[in-house]
């Protein structure tokens, strides 16, 4: 038998494991432990992904919104690269399928106006990981 996805074997494990975690997981909804940030790009761009899991903890001190945006464009195939201005700037991954990255830049700059709101933010904190602090 399949539960969306799950095979009916499976599920006794997984339920075990949500059991024995049960504690970690209340914790964590009520804000008293914090979810560990992970990259979501690693497989399209790797080479900064330790860059992108500081920027996404940061961003998720900032407000959890902002956090997802930047996860959804980096999740989406993204880059940090280094610009004189501000340190980082971000720089779409371009993959004519769409399997690892984005199919052409013109999507992209559509998709990232989602972080128009946070631009001061986001410039504050490219700038902070450049420093290395």
């Amino acid at each position: 038998m399949r539960c969306k996805g799950v095979v009916a074997e499976e599920a006794v494990p997984l339920l075990a494991e949500l059991k024995a975690n049960k504690a970690d997981a209340i914790k964590i909804l009520q804000g008293r432990q914090t979810v560990p940030v992970h990259d979501p790009g690693v497989e399209i761009a790797p080479a900064d992904s330790l860059l992108w899991v500081r920027l996404l903890t940061a961003a998720k001190k900032v407000d959890l919104d902002f956090a997802a945006r930047l996860l959804f464009l980096r999740g989406a195939g993204c880059s940090l690269v280094p610009n004189e201005k501000t340190g980082f700037r971000l720089e779409p991954v371009i993959d004519e399928t769409g399997c690892n990255g984005w199919i052409d830049q013109e999507l992209y700059d559509i998709e990232k106006q989602c972080l128009w709101p946070y631009r001061h933010k986001l410039t504050e904190l490219l700038k902070i990981l450049a420093e290395g602090r």
